[in-house]
């Protein structure tokens, strides 16, 4: 199936006017500008989108053989693979900010991990693919709390992070990229099953990584008591990264689909609230939806992955349609061809269509 003819034209056209975009850098590379991390106001690097950008452009070239997505695309790989400064002991480095980490958690090296794993394959480059296996392999599992160790690009400190969906996109980007981590994959997947990964009543998936750490607990605590203080601004948060955890859910089951934890009842609870009424209409004044995790380019991997474990029979197709047209009239501009409006980010969130791409690539097979 040719992922070509199920891009809409409107959205070939956004990124075919990002072609021009990619600004020459040294030893035959390019980049992509840099945004703010959405809504947290991040001084961020050009890697992040850089990355994002080289999955779109190679899966195109993957689909119509065009020379220009491969060019552009071979630009952008050889600055990850030439990244100077913007990686320190094979940390991509992701964001200055004082009081955060530089890597972005664990979540910032699964970026560049997956780009560097898609684009080796589809351009042939050997060294993506060793670099890929090189970068996940960087940060360790920690067998302890069946998690992994994220780095700190400034200064090489080690800790965990407790954030669930950067665990959920490393371990998917893990589990595709070296076939021989499936044990660890496997290992995380049970701490999930057993209490890490958690949802409301109604099953919405919470924020936090639960664990039996001395400050797992104590962050469970804090969660706690930030839920008595404002739960409102709990709920928003969970609401719009809902689709942000299914995505990567998705990816490690098209990889480790017989594991026991996509059968478990929270899981199975997860899975139907993302097409319920009740978050449907709590997406569409959500700041961290539509204008940075998008529900158009997240939600239909999640769909064509777990149609079978639904409830009730939905038009799949319908529902794409529908919240595309939602994410163009909230956020798209028609003159620039951005998705610019009402979003704190513009740079990030038109990048991010790479997760719409690759959804459609994973459909096709």
């Amino acid at each position: 199936m040719n992922i070509n003819n199920q891009v809409p034209d409107h959205i070939l056209e956004i990124i075919n006017r990002h072609l021009d975009y990619v600004v020459p850098v040294a030893n035959r590379g390019g980049l992509m500008a840099a945004g703010v991390n959405g809504p947290y106001y991040d001084v961020e690097t050009p890697v992040r989108n850089t990355a994002h950008w080289l999955i779109t452009f190679a899966l195109l070239f993957k689909s119509t053989g065009e020379e220009q997505y491969k060019h552009a695309a071979n630009k952008l790989l050889n600055f990850l693979l030439n990244p100077g400064k913007h990686c320190k002991e094979q940390v991509y480095v992701h964001r200055q900010k004082k009081g955060k980490d530089w890597s972005n958690g664990i979540i910032g090296q699964a970026w560049v991990v997956e780009a560097l794993n898609i684009a080796g394959k589809i351009l042939n480059s050997t060294d993506a693919s060793k670099k890929a296996v090189e970068a996940v392999n960087v940060f360790k599992f920690n067998n302890s709390l069946s998690v992994w160790d994220r780095i700190d690009a400034a200064d090489g400190s080690k800790a965990i992070d407790y954030t669930l969906n950067h665990q959920l996109w490393f371990a998917a980007a893990k589990a595709e990229t070296d076939h021989s981590s499936y044990v660890e994959v496997d290992t995380f997947l049970t701490s999930l099953q057993n209490g890490a990964f958690r949802v409301r009543s109604n099953g919405l998936i919470c924020h936090l990584l639960y664990s039996s750490s001395f400050k797992g607990k104590l962050l469970e605590y804090r969660y706690l008591l930030l839920e008595k203080k404002n739960m409102k601004a709990v709920l928003v948060k969970e609401i719009g990264y809902h689709l942000f955890n299914l995505y990567p859910l998705a990816r490690l089951y098209r990889v480790r689909s017989e594991h026991p934890f996509f059968k478990t009842e929270k899981f199975i609870k997860a899975l139907n609230y993302m097409v319920s009424e009740e978050f449907i209409e709590a997406l569409e004044n959500n700041k961290y939806a539509y204008p940075y995790n998008s529900p158009a380019f997240e939600m239909p991997l999640a769909l064509f992955t777990f149609k079978h474990l639904l409830k009730e029979s939905i038009d799949i197709d319908d529902i794409i349609k529908r919240q595309l047209q939602k994410q163009e009239e909230l956020t798209f501009d028609s003159e620039s061809k951005v998705f610019s409006k009402n979003t704190d980010d513009s740079l990030t969130l038109t990048a991010r269509l790479y997760e719409y791409i690759l959804g459609l690539e994973y459909k096709s097979h």
